[in-house]
């Protein structure tokens, strides 16, 4: 037995006396205070995790708040995006090209057999006159008059035949309007990439107006056949070089012929970006010598 212990706590607090027998205090108290103990440390981790979640929560909220808040403020152009429309472009204008050219070479055939047939109807209508005369001047005038007149007229009836067959004005009218409105949507988004982004169209608004006419324009015009198409590209690459790289940068330079990405020019280093550049790509030879075997 243990005799009674007084505990004096001397200041404001009142005499504390802890009295007991301490040989009374089972093991069994003991280990429950311990277990009570481990509980509420464990409880009071819990809640300390919580906290921290709560506080990584609000965290990815405010980040969140301000991603939104600069979404607003540059209308929703987000380089991503900016990036993506600039590549959709350069297909774009690759297929203005193609189309531009080959409807000038349609016009240039169209316009010329157009004048040969004036240039044969005039003749024809001067070779119906002299025929009329009723004098010969020289022995199978006539004959001779007639023989002409008749292989003038068959030349210029198979301009004529050939010309409706050829479709030329049908063909003019549909690759002309197709070409228009390719042209305007290429400047259209140009403009809007020049601009600074807030004086730009919100990004939802200029997709739901362009992106469907966008996924129209990215597939080449069905009115140009296959080997129409490579000829008019061959034509481009061997006398127009000036067109695919007019002033050198690259934002002008025209896909495919040059790679739509800049790249690192070889030996540069990441740390140079004035030697990121579009490169000239294989396309310029892979036109020139699958065209010679066709």
């Amino acid at each position: 037995m243990v005799d009674e212990i007084p505990i004096n706590i001397s200041g404001n607090l009142a005499d504390l006396n802890i009295s007991g027998n301490i040989a009374d205090i089972s093991d069994v108290n003991i280990s429950g205070i311990i277990e009570n103990t481990s509980g509420i440390i464990e409880n009071t981790s819990g809640i300390i995790e919580n906290t921290s979640g709560i506080i990584e929560n609000t965290s990815g909220i405010n980040e969140e708040e301000e991603y939104q808040e600069w979404i607003y403020e540059d209308n929703g152009w987000t380089v991503p995006i900016q990036e993506q429309l600039k590549i959709l472009l350069l297909k774009l204008r690759y297929h203005r090209i193609v189309n531009n050219f080959y409807l000038s070479n349609l016009k240039r055939i169209e316009s010329k057999a157009g004048w040969y047939l004036i240039l044969l109807s005039t003749f024809t209508s001067a070779l119906t006159v002299g025929n009329n005369v009723e004098e010969e001047p020289f022995e199978n005038y006539h004959l001779s008059i007639n023989v002409i007149l008749t292989t003038v007229s068959f030349t210029t009836s198979l301009i004529g035949a050939w010309m409706k067959k050829q479709q030329y004005v049908e063909r003019i009218n549909t690759i002309d309007r197709y070409f228009q409105k390719l042209n305007k949507i290429c400047e259209e988004i140009e403009f809007e990439l020049i601009k600074v982004p807030e004086d730009r169209k919100n990004y939802d608004n200029f997709k739901e107006e362009y992106y469907d006419q966008i996924k129209l324009y990215l597939v080449p015009n069905p009115a140009i056949t296959p080997k129409e198409w490579k000829k008019t590209v061959y034509e481009i690459t061997i006398n127009y070089p000036e067109m695919l790289n007019p002033d050198d940068q690259d934002e002008s330079k025209m896909w495919p012929w040059f790679s739509p990405l800049p790249t690192l020019v070889k030996g540069e280093t990441l740390l140079d970006e004035d030697k990121m550049e579009r490169i000239k790509t294989n396309y310029e030879k892979n036109i020139i010598e699958t065209y010679k075997k066709i």
